[in-house]
């Protein structure tokens, strides 16, 4: 009975002392990276504090014994480059022993691994008596790391904690000294670690296609360009050693012809980089006719070597690359469909910005796509329209119109070619006509028509007028918004202003006919211009001939009659 008595006790005195030796650990740290900065183009340092938060920091005193870092970032940040990892002389509040030294073997070493994504390894300097971590400020700094490239850094470090040993990462650890038990312990709580870095990219630029404009038929152009977008443009200024654009643009566009690229204006002019129109050598600029087709910018060194390329600007739209001026022996048609192209394939010419590295003298391939912009209007040179309407008189079922201009033989017409017709174009506001087309109209009841960019996304009444049928108005005025669009009045009565049009299949409708002499009323005018051809047996192509048989008789008045009798007239706003 006594030894089980005995036994408790010493288990009660076992358990205090465990208790007792582990109260003296820190209950709470925070690890932070901050104060990152891109020294120069290839020099990139940060800090790492570690800080006692514990409640009472006397009574729990932080002794570190180890710091192991692992810390990820971007693989495309060091541009291919080889980065030394070293440690800023004087910045470590650690004691001597366990500040980490610049090597990739041994100890207490600090190097960058080579894997995706990279790693900082910071390995851990063991020491018993270690650093008493502060529990003021900032807390104790670790120290502040110095990141050295063989080339400029280029995007940004994207720094993350990693506390994973998958794929060969390395883990992130801490661990503090038990004075008790005389052993450290590992301590590590991921959500203590805090990222409060800025992101950093060095060659920060924007490039834009801006102010495209139509010069006439046959010229057309756009700007390039770039600015330097670093908010540190003192000590990151872009010294743009060649710029190289591809740009991919509809094959349609050019309409069969032969297009030369000219270089209207530029920035580059000074540093000697501005290209010229030919298609060989550097610094060209001409349209290679792959399908889609390129227009491309070939790069021109700058005079006396990369580090004379062109500085960036920083105001305004940035540094005009070039005003590209296309020039077509041929009118341009449709929409330019102009884009950014970064892609070999097929031919195809990528778009690629380099930038010069004064540490390495060399240039850097900086091309970041997304920072590349499409700001063009992309309107149309031309504008197809295309129309659909069905016309009473000739209408002779299944959707379908007899050839009035083949029946009476008129001359280079097909069977296929219902009549002639007019259409204008009619701007709602100042109700005057702005454009007037004379299309033919096949047997089905349509017609494509070419309309002048200026046109381009503004609203017209469509008024089709036939020589023998009623002038009728679109319902509401279309608005040219895009390269190609489309009306059809035979869908509906209501496609026509009030609804004037007539039924002449199911749910297929035709604008009247039997508006002979174009007063815009079908009336007894109507009749005695077809009474006097059919009195004197008159044939051909005649207005009087209602039907469009080419003949002048009794069937004409039945179309006039009956339109007379619902007193059909013009219908317009």
């Amino acid at each position: 009975m006594k030894n089980i008595s005995l036994k408790i006790k010493l288990l009660v005195i076992v358990a205090f002392a465990v208790l007792t030796a582990n109260a003296q650990l820190p209950t709470a740290y925070q690890c932070v990276i901050a104060n990152d900065s891109l020294v120069s183009a290839n020099v990139y340092e940060f800090d790492i504090y570690l800080k006692n938060t514990s409640t009472n920091t006397t009574s729990t005193p932080f002794v570190l014994s180890q710091f192991q870092g692992g810390i990820s970032l971007s693989s495309t940040f060091r541009n291919s480059g080889t980065v030394a990892v070293s440690v800023v002389s004087g910045s470590s509040g650690l004691l001597a022993g366990q500040i980490p030294t610049p090597s990739n073997t041994g100890s207490g070493r600090a190097f960058w691994e080579l894997t995706d994504p990279n790693y900082i390894r910071i390995t851990p300097k063991i020491l018993a008596n270690g650093t008493v971590i502060s529990g003021s400020g900032n807390g104790t700094k670790v120290a502040r790391f110095r990141l050295t490239n063989t080339t400029s850094f280029s995007g940004t470090p994207n720094l993350s904690w990693n506390f994973s040993a998958a794929n060969q990462a390395y883990p992130t650890k801490i661990f503090a000294y038990n004075a008790a038990t005389s052993q450290q312990i590992d301590i590590t709580n991921q959500s203590s670690h805090l990222n409060q870095s800025t992101v950093i990219s060095k060659f920060s630029y924007i490039a834009k296609m801006v102010k495209d404009t139509f010069i006439s038929d046959s010229i057309y152009e756009f700007k390039v360009y770039i600015k330097n977008t670093n908010p540190n443009i003192t000590n990151f200024p872009i010294i743009m050693s060649q710029f190289q654009g591809g740009f991919s643009i509809s094959n349609d566009f050019r309409n069969g012809g032969t297009v030369t690229v000219l270089i209207s204006s530029s920035d580059l002019t000074s540093s000697g980089q501005t290209p010229v129109a030919v298609n060989s050598g550097s610094g060209r600029s001409y349209w290679e006719l792959v399908n889609p087709n390129y227009i491309r910018l070939t790069p021109k060194s700058p005079t006396g070597g990369y580090a004379n390329g062109k500085v960036l600007a920083t105001t305004g739209d940035g540094t005009l690359i070039a005003t590209i001026r296309l020039v077509n022996n041929k009118k341009f048609v449709g929409v330019p469909t102009i884009n950014w192209n970064f892609s070999t394939t097929n031919q195809a010419y990528p778009t690629k910005i380099f930038a010069y590295n004064s540490a390495s003298q060399l240039q850097s391939d900086i091309t970041n796509q997304s920072n590349h912009l499409n700001q063009l209007s992309n309107s149309p040179a031309t504008i197809k329209f295309d129309l659909s309407v069905l016309l009473q008189g000739i209408f002779t079922g299944n959707r379908t119109m007899t050839s009035a201009l083949f029946n009476s033989a008129v001359a280079n017409y097909t069977a296929n070619d219902a009549d002639l017709i007019t259409v204008d174009f009619v701007n709602p506001v100042t109700s005057t006509t702005e454009l007037t087309l004379n299309p033919t109209l096949s047997i089905s009841g349509l017609t494509s028509m070419t309309l002048p960019r200026t046109m381009f996304n503004n609203p017209y009444y469509i008024v089709v007028k036939h020589r023998n049928s009623i002038e009728t108005w679109s319902a509401n005025p279309v608005t040219m918004n895009s390269a190609s669009k489309a009306y059809d009045f035979t869908i509906a009565a209501q496609s026509a202003y009030g609804a004037n049009q007539v039924m002449v299949e199911d749910d297929v409708y035709a604008i009247y006919g039997g508006d002979i002499n174009q007063d815009g009323f079908v009336d007894g005018n109507d009749f005695i211009d077809v009474d006097n051809d059919n009195t004197n047996f008159s044939s051909g192509y005649l207005v009087t001939d209602a039907n469009g048989d080419a003949f002048v008789d009794g069937n004409d008045f039945i179309i006039i009659d009956n339109n007379n009798t619902l007193f059909i007239g013009v219908a317009k706003p």
